[in-house]
């Protein structure tokens, strides 16, 4: 029987304790605690560290894998989709979000173009929609390693 709804975690081996880790990257300190803390409260299943600049993440990134990551396209060492670009050419198979302030269709388009999986729009997102662009990430990322 499928599932019809999206599982909170992945599991492996009946253990329903797995953790998932979420590298965030964003330059807003404040931004940065809420998102945390809205994650931390509504899924606790994910792990979340934070980062203010692009070299920062690719810095974690070579310290070893995450399992999502959740990004702002401005930061102050990277703009725009070329923010994606980077975190895709170093994490390549993670799922992206882009959590930003811009909007407009040809920011979307590029940012899903360099590998977003998904656009969220800072103050326009729910807590529940952010929580479900992760399981949704978590699940896709999941279903890619089965196929594969």
């Amino acid at each position: 029987m499928t599932p019809s709804v999206i599982p909170a975690m992945k599991t492996t081996g009946g253990d329903r304790d797995v953790k998932v880790s979420l590298l965030l990257l964003e330059d807003d300190p404040n931004f940065a605690d809420l998102v945390t803390s809205i994650v931390g409260e509504a899924a606790p299943e994910f792990i979340v560290e934070s980062v203010s600049e692009l070299r920062e993440a690719l810095a974690r990134l070579e310290r070893g894998p995450v399992d999502i990551i959740v990004t702002d396209l401005d930061v102050p060492d990277s703009h725009g989709p070329a923010t994606v670009r980077a975190l895709r050419q170093r994490a390549a198979g993670v799922p992206i979000i882009v959590l930003s302030g811009a909007v407009g269709f040809g920011v979307v388009d590029e940012a899903t173009s360099e590998g977003a999986l998904r656009y969220l729009v800072k103050g326009d997102v729910s807590i529940e929609g952010l929580v479900a662009a992760l399981r949704v990430a978590w699940h896709t990322e999941d279903r890619t390693e089965i196929v594969t």
